[in-house]
């Protein structure tokens, strides 16, 4: 940390629960260094102010970054703390007190938007309309609607997003949210790694992130100066993990996001994301499967035609790069078999299964959502 000081001066304010190490999913991690958070708004603070839109702080904990923040000039800041913390809550209280016309109190966690989202399905609550009263809706290719700042411990918020994209509902259905993120180095590898990553990362995450948001790293971030510290690993059944482990170990990420606002000019029409998402879902669920194999079961006899577009019967979809992938989707949905081939009858009734489980399009099924255990559960069960 910048100084060993930093942490004894507020150690009294942080509840025991994160002082102590991570060793698997936390609900959220804690800026508690008064100098990176002066970094990290000083990397940030001109395009936030210019923006001039609500700004939601995820998991302020004791406000350390909220304070910086608010004392730049930000206004209309709401801080979106779950936790019940009584020493969270004091410290957030002197902050409504010392900047009452600048900030609202939320007690909702944003990295769990997409419980809101389907809590207000099943009952037809108003959740997520009430947490973004303050948000004007604007066209997609209008200025982002809002401000999204704080550390993403898992990728969650990120698989909600997406989904929230392609179906145009929740939060993405007021507009384009800009997001302010900190997150470790084999996060931000999982989403923007390519073709020649590892297997287990380059998957339909991948390419629908990369293919959805504009993304950079705007600033590496002392890992130290977050609590919870997180906790020994074990990678002894799938040990290719280790190697990303060590990637910029000491460090976290401060990562820009926003959707692209040429989206649905450059990549796909409104009405066609469900169409683009299951076909990038359903090929990168087993990277190995063929190119050609796998699109004549759809649309018979379809070979030479992908021939004659340099992809060889040997080619898998593991080896093309995410716009290779969208160059294919729009290549096969121009055939004029496309309308009444199976691939419809096979996206329907994979929507239809996942829409009667619940389920989100990206979320994967396990004990925690840390990019380990998403990888080692698809290793185990989603190989084809």
């Amino acid at each position: 940390m910048h100084s060993k000081e930093s942490l004894k001066s507020v150690l009294s304010y942080l509840p025991n629960k994160i002082l102590k190490r991570d060793k698997g999913f936390h609900e959220g991690k804690y800026v508690v260094d008064k100098e990176v958070a002066k970094d990290i708004v000083a990397e940030i603070i001109n395009d936030v102010k210019e923006r001039n839109v609500p700004t939601f702080e995820i998991n302020p904990g004791i406000g350390i970054l909220s304070k910086e923040l608010l004392s730049a000039g930000v206004n209309n800041l709401h801080l979106c703390e779950s936790s019940t913390s009584d020493t969270f809550f004091q410290q957030i209280e002197k902050i409504l007190i010392d900047f009452p016309s600048q900030v609202k109190y939320v007690q909702q966690n944003l990295l769990a938007l997409y419980k809101l989202t389907y809590q207000d399905k099943q009952d037809g609550g108003t959740r997520i309309q009430q947490l973004l009263a303050d948000v004007s809706k604007r066209n997609w290719t209008d200025d982002p609607v809002m401000i999204i700042i704080g550390t993403l411990p898992s990728l969650a918020l990120i698989r909600h997003l997406i989904h929230c994209h392609i179906y145009q509902t929740g939060i993405l259905s007021y507009g384009r949210p800009e997001l302010y993120v900190i997150m470790s180095p084999i996060h931000y590898f999982a989403l923007t790694c390519g073709k020649g990553a590892s297997y287990t990362f380059y998957r339909s995450l991948s390419v629908l992130f990369q293919l959805i948001f504009q993304f950079s790293v705007l600033r590496k971030l002392p890992r130290n100066a977050f609590l919870p510290w997180e906790g020994n690993y074990s990678h002894k059944k799938h040990p290719q993990l280790s190697k990303l482990r060590a990637l910029d170990q000491d460090y976290l990420y401060l990562v820009k996001i926003v959707p692209h606002q040429d989206f649905f000019q450059r990549v796909v029409k409104p009405e066609e994301l469900h169409q683009f998402w299951f076909f990038i879902w359903y090929h990168m669920v087993s990277r190995k499967n063929r190119v050609i194999t796998q699109l004549e079961k759809w649309i018979p006899g379809c070979g030479p035609r992908l021939i004659a577009n340099d992809i060889t019967i040997y080619t898998e979809f593991g080896e093309l790069s995410p716009h290779q992938i969208l160059s294919l989707f729009h290549e096969f949905s121009t055939w004029p078999e496309y309308r009444e081939s199976s691939f419809f009858t096979s996206m329907d009734s994979t929507l239809m299964v996942m829409e009667q489980s619940g389920g989100e399009l990206m979320k994967i099924i396990v004990k925690d959502d840390d990019v380990e255990g998403e990888t080692a559960v698809e290793l185990q069960e989603t190989e084809r």
